[in-house]
């Protein structure tokens, strides 16, 4: 079997980009709340071009390649983290390839994969393709030139990369997630304390406590005059019967 290098040199094949800035870190990063990240994986099959024909019954082409990669959910302050990347095939030597993206932050904070953002980037039909969140787990989510079939051809111009983005929260940020490979996509976050009363609130509630207690006011003294009325129509009616 043809030895095939997925991913080239496995000690920094992981990019970390902050996207407001374009700034992009190489090997380690300290992490900002607030920030969104891109997190960027290069692959590539590092087989001779020539070895993906038929005549060389096609060595060169890896074969069941996936992408397994894992976050952080939290940093502590002055404490590190991990990105990691891990690609595998069922006909390469080796068998996988691994690179590690070190994190550190300078208080707490919590990680968080915005939606859909999985993508797999490259120069054929699958550019673009949302990855299946299996790429957050142990087993992987396949790679793919014009599918994600898990076929990678031999030579540079066959590779490509994987981004995806997380979102940083200070950890005093109290949000609810839910729906994500570490807990969810960052949700509205709802109030621990109802707002406070402002004037115009306070006069707005006077109006319509007023508007109530005058309300029932004259429902009772209706009602009240609609009994007077209905006794003296009573007794004239009783006068008017003993002539």
């Amino acid at each position: 079997m043809w030895i095939i290098w997925i991913g080239g040199d496995e000690r920094d094949f992981i990019r970390l980009k902050t996207v407001e800035t374009g700034q992009v870190a190489v090997g380690e990063a300290e992490i900002e709340p607030g920030q969104e990240y891109e997190v960027q994986i290069y692959y590539r099959n590092d087989a001779s071009e020539k070895y993906n024909s038929k005549e060389h019954d096609r060595v060169g082409v890896a074969r069941e390649v996936r992408l397994s990669t894992k976050y952080p959910g939290q940093l502590n302050a002055d404490g590190r983290g991990e990105i990691t990347a891990k690609i595998t095939a069922e006909n390469t030597n080796p068998l996988w390839v691994q690179s590690v993206f070190k994190l550190t932050a300078r208080e707490d904070l919590t990680l968080h994969y915005v939606a859909a953002s999985a993508k797999i980037q490259n120069n054929y039909k699958a550019n673009g393709s949302v990855l299946s969140r299996a790429v957050f787990s142990g087993e992987g989510t396949m790679l793919g030139m014009d599918e994600l079939n898990g076929m990678i051809f031999g030579g540079m111009k066959y590779g490509g990369k994987v981004v995806y983005r997380l979102k940083a929260i200070a950890a005093g940020d109290v949000a609810l997630v839910k729906d994500d490979p570490n807990g969810g996509v960052v949700m509205p976050v709802l109030p621990s304390e109802l707002p406070k009363t402002g004037p115009v609130e306070i006069v707005f509630g006077v109006l319509i406590a007023l508007l109530i207690v005058v309300g029932l006011v004259y429902a009772f003294y209706s009602r009240r005059m609609m009994r007077k009325t209905a006794r003296a129509r009573r007794k004239k009616q009783g006068g008017r019967k003993k002539r």
